[in-house]
């Protein structure tokens, strides 16, 4: 088994300590920082520790509470979106799946083979110096 070094721990701290003192979202790792704080001292960790923060600066404001918390709210809302979106494509497909009859399933699964077998025609005679068959003439076959 490999030996821990410190190294690990000291670069995943330097990048940590740079997102609260430099980062464009600041307010919301300090957010972050503040809202988990206690959860992680429950087990001895500490995400504010050592780094060479300000507390002050880490406690913040009224102003930059509500920041933190707007920019936390438009993360969730930004990850709720891309799985909704990538959700939203798989229900569409399994209702549509449940609906059609079989017949029309098949016709489809037909379809997309073919237009399947045309690219890979066009795309054959791409690569080699003849001219590409139409379309109708690769279907017809």
């Amino acid at each position: 088994m490999e030996e821990v070094s410190g190294a690990y721990n000291k670069k995943y701290f330097d990048r940590w300590s740079n997102l609260l003192r430099n980062s464009f979202f600041k307010s919301y790792y300090r957010y972050i920082a503040r809202k988990y704080e206690p959860a992680f001292a429950k087990y001895g960790y500490s995400l504010t520790k050592g780094l060479d923060i300000d507390e002050e600066v880490l406690r913040g404001g009224t102003i930059a509470a509500a920041v933190g918390a707007l920019c936390c709210l438009g993360a969730d809302a930004g990850a709720f979106l891309r799985r909704f979106g990538t959700w939203s494509r798989w229900f569409i497909k399994r209702l549509i799946k449940a609906f059609l009859p079989e017949f029309v399933l098949t016709r489809i699964r037909q379809a997309r083979c073919s237009r399947g077998a045309v690219r890979r025609e066009q795309d054959a005679y791409q690569k080699s110096d003849t001219s590409p068959p139409e379309v109708d003439q690769l279907t017809e076959g």
